[in-house]
């Protein structure tokens, strides 16, 4: 009896642990962003804030979406003053890596919904390499390389 209940709390602890499955890399999505060449510099900005505050609004309600949401990273920062907005769009999720194009769209056609004017995209198949430039979310409890 003594040993049950002395294996019971190492039953519970491993419960709520699983298994890394995936590599940084193979979390990460690479989405091309083809901007309108006439918007002004306050346009971009309202598309970045409204994108932002999409993403929130849907990160608060993912449960309800059943959505999940991908951390994000723009290739760059835009620079303002010479109108050149990013190119690249980078998006990392913490888990089912191998539905991460599919979730994306579906993550993308959502934020069109909030940000009509949000530009074009193309989502790639490209394997891409976590860094500066690109992104770098690291955490060794979603990824095996953390």
């Amino acid at each position: 009896m003594r040993i049950i209940i002395l294996l019971l709390p190492l039953l519970f602890i491993s419960c709520g642990e699983h298994e890394l499955e995936y590599t940084r890399s193979q979390c990460i999505v690479k989405t091309e962003i083809f901007w309108d060449k006439n918007l002004t510099k306050k346009q971009q900005l309202k598309i970045n804030n409204d994108f932002y505050k999409a993403k929130l609004l849907m990160w608060m309600n993912r449960d309800r979406l059943k959505l999940l949401i991908p951390h994000v990273s723009f290739s760059g920062f835009p620079d303002i003053d010479k109108q050149k907005f990013p190119k690249f769009m980078y998006s990392q999720y913490n888990d089912e890596c191998e539905n991460k194009e599919n979730m994306l769209f579906i993550f993308l056609e959502h934020i069109k919904f909030y940000v009509p004017n949000f530009p074009k995209y193309k989502v790639t198949s490209e394997v891409v390499e976590p860094g500066i430039r690109t992104i770098e979310t690291r955490g060794k409890k979603y990824w095996i390389d953390g």
